[in-house]
């Protein structure tokens, strides 16, 4: 038995939808919003169900990334940059090297941290506030995962990718500071 794809599909059925919309309505700026969301849920609906298609999933990461006001690393990422960083060091140096990160940058301040928990919550910004959560987990001897967690305060429901901005800014002065051993290892060290 073939694996075919249905000749009626959402996909199909929102061509349909859009150039009847075409048709009966004039080209203005609603309708190409309109047709737009319709397109970005087609999208989003068409990847949750076929997850093999990796180059739509990046494209509807790298969509959300934009419209998003929230950004956080994870082990199974599809932005190399927005993974899970390991390093070669032990929980309590990597934690001080992580604060002291905080500390010295201008426009950083830290408002809480707890080393048993392995949290440092950070308020910062120059030109939009953002709220940064640090998460620094010994993952095994001499193996530290270092995540972050940035939300961004501003008057529109997207920051146009700020917060990752913030995330890859922060690697990026970490790496200066701690032995980068590589990023998403999760499976390779357990």
């Amino acid at each position: 038995m073939r694996n075919e794809r249905p000749l009626f599909t959402f996909s199909n059925h929102l061509k349909v939808k859009f150039s009847f919309i075409l048709k009966v309505m004039k080209p203005s700026l609603f309708s190409f919003l309109v047709i737009f969301i319709l397109f970005v849920y087609n999208l989003i609906i068409h990847t949750q169900s076929n997850p093999k298609e990796v180059a739509q999933m990046s494209l509807k990461d790298k969509f959300n990334k934009f419209i998003s006001t929230h950004t956080e690393t994870r082990e199974l990422h599809s932005d190399e940059t927005l993974k899970t960083r390991y390093y070669k060091a032990m929980k309590d140096k990597a934690f001080n090297e992580v604060l002291t990160l905080f500390q010295q940058t201008p426009h950083f301040e830290v408002r809480d941290h707890s080393v048993e928990r392995g949290e440092i919550i950070v308020n910062g910004g120059t030109k939009k506030k953002f709220f940064l959560v640090a998460t620094v987990i010994m993952v095994s001897p001499n193996r530290t995962a270092v995540d972050f967690a940035v939300s961004t305060e501003t008057a529109l429901p997207m920051d146009f990718g700020y917060s990752a901005k913030v995330i890859k800014d922060t690697y990026e002065k970490l790496d200066k500071r701690l032995e980068y051993v590589g990023s998403g290892l999760g499976a390779k060290l357990l």
